[in-house]
């Protein structure tokens, strides 16, 4: 939720983070309001499906999940690597 979370007058109770975006997030670093982390919400889950390529590699939520260890690309996905590297 990042910059919307800092916007609101009262708790949010939960987020979900699908993908965490990395670019420009990451590199160059950016404001800690400016992106997701476990103070946006009381729970807030994150799904990293695109670890280090995409998204981010490292726990930014309450509780994170890596389907398939979160590896880049995912099975199915091996093109993406064609346009962004790996």
């Amino acid at each position: 939720m990042g910059i919307a979370a800092s916007k609101t007058n009262s708790t949010v109770y939960r987020v979900t983070g699908l993908d965490p975006a990395r670019p420009f997030f990451e590199f160059p670093p950016q404001e800690m309001f400016a992106k997701l982390d476990s103070s946006d919400a009381e729970i807030v889950d994150v799904i990293h499906t695109c670890a280090g390529l995409l998204g981010f590699e490292e726990a930014i939520g309450t509780v994170d999940f890596y389907p398939n260890a979160g590896i880049a690309p995912q099975p199915g996905c091996e093109d993406i690597v064609k346009f962004f590297g790996s």
